[in-house]
């Protein structure tokens, strides 16, 4: 270390960011309402032979 070099000047204090409150927690049922959407997508997905794109619909409803 360099003896003549300065030290680094300290890190200026952060202000907490003011955060937006949060929505309430989703329930099942609105959870299970947006599945369903999902899950319709597939369907006309489907229908349209876009298969690949239906797979991935699913999938999605599946995991909501």
């Amino acid at each position: 270390m360099n003896v003549d070099s300065p030290s680094p000047a300290p890190e200026p204090l952060k202000r907490p960011q003011e955060t937006k409150p949060r929505p309430p927690p989703e329930t099942d049922a609105q959870k299970a309402v947006r599945a369903d959407k999902v899950k319709e997508q597939g369907n006309t997905a489907f229908k349209a032979k876009k298969f690949d794109e239906a797979i991935d619909l699913y999938t999605k409803a599946i995991g909501m």
